[in-house]
């Protein structure tokens, strides 16, 4: 059971003092990377303050926070880079970069807003850090409503997932600050009857895996990205094609719609998508990490095809130029979501609440978590769950 936290009650982590004295500042509990080394040194929970929402901001008050790939490296970084990704802006003050929960305070805004964002509306955001914690201030531009047919612990699966998944396939080409959003289908890198293959190969994190989706090739097949990516292409009108490395994963990527699967540890992936392509290759390859067998995921790339390069960073376009020519394969180098500015979130989060949100809701596009939720006390075991051969997404609660 999840304790009662109100925004304007007492509890073991909040302090103020008599109504005859002065208010003493409110505190939460968050997790906190501390310093260098193992995870169990550098993931405690602390008493901090909370956050106080800033203009056309809400106050979150969090139940669930989603682990991601971004918060399993921020404990390797080390405090001086996380202190450099900080004052950039580029990262909260605490781990987590999305949540479920309710709305609880509101800072400056219209009456229009704080009408749509009512006190006690369930929402999950996409954040730049802050959702290991028990209340976190969010934009309001980066919320996401979900209805009583989502549970609070599902919703907390969506954010960065849906989030990646249509920016990266769906919607413009290029996503650029200030810009008007392009007609319907305009410069969507993936469309109807087309063919991607999703490179979420999280070899490093222990889970690689290929899809190959109708137009769509994914790799990655039952991590978050894979999963979102192997439904919303069917729900677009491509086919799919899953590769993953055990019979289990196997079993999900059928189970959530994929059109073909294969496993990699038996057949060769290359060959296979080949053979079902007639030669041609796939139209789109999602790459969300990067591998060191990148040349035979681009053996399944058509002439003409697009490289879509959602890493956190450009590290892997140099090994990417070394294996093909610019002539043959349209090379996109990408941010990763958790560095895009907060106006390309604003328009990514809108087309998703119109887009992705009615999907999930109308069970077109399910949500898989992992059976276990950790506390925040086990927060450290959960990272190195996530680094394992998991189906599903892993949540922490407060």
């Amino acid at each position: 059971m999840l304790r009662k936290l109100g925004c304007g009650g007492r509890s073991s982590t909040e302090s103020s003092l008599s109504s005859s004295g002065p208010k003493k500042e409110l505190l939460m509990r968050a997790l906190v990377a501390t310093s260098e080394g193992g995870e169990d040194e550098v993931l405690q929970v602390q008493l901090v303050p909370r956050p106080v929402p800033k203009a056309k901001e809400v106050l979150i008050k969090v139940a669930y926070a989603g682990v991601n790939r971004a918060d399993v490296e921020e404990t390797n970084l080390g405090e001086p880079t996380l202190n450099e990704l900080e004052k950039a802006g580029l990262k909260g003050k605490y781990m987590g970069v999305e949540c479920s929960g309710t709305v609880c305070a509101h800072g400056e805004m219209s009456k229009k807003d704080k009408q749509t964002w009512k006190i006690d509306t369930k929402v999950c955001a996409i954040l730049v850090g802050g959702a290991y914690a028990e209340y976190v201030a969010a934009p309001i531009g980066h919320l996401l409503k979900f209805t009583t047919k989502i549970p609070v612990e599902l919703a907390a699966a969506i954010p960065q997932d849906a989030c990646t998944v249509w920016s990266e396939l769906f919607m413009k080409k290029r996503l650029y600050e200030g810009s008007a959003p392009e007609e319907e289908g305009e410069g969507s890198r993936l469309s109807s009857g087309e063919t991607v293959l999703l490179l979420e190969v999280l070899e490093a994190l222990g889970f690689p895996f290929l899809f190959d989706v109708g137009g769509v090739a994914v790799d990655a097949g039952c991590s978050g990205i894979g999963i979102f990516a192997i439904q919303m292409a069917k729900y677009q009108g491509a086919t799919a094609f899953a590769t993953a490395g055990t019979n289990a994963k196997i079993a999900e990527c059928r189970r959530l719609g994929a059109d073909l699967c294969i496993n990699y540890n038996k057949n060769d992936f290359v060959e296979v998508i080949k053979d079902r392509t007639k030669g041609q290759g796939v139209d789109v390859i999602l790459d969300c990490v990067g591998c060191n067998g990148l040349h035979r995921n681009l053996e399944c790339l058509k002439k003409g095809g697009r490289l879509v390069h959602i890493c956190d960073n450009g590290r892997w376009m140099k090994k990417i130029d070394a294996y093909t020519e610019l002539s043959n394969y349209k090379l996109i180098d990408v941010a990763s979501l958790l560095y895009r500015t907060p106006e390309m979130k604003t328009v990514i989060v809108k087309e998703v609440q119109e887009k992705v949100m009615p999907a999930i809701e109308n069970g077109d596009v399910k949500l898989v978590i992992h059976n276990q939720v950790f506390t925040f006390e086990e927060a450290a075991e959960a990272h190195k769950l996530k680094k394992s051969n998991l189906i599903g997404k892993i949540l922490l609660h407060p």
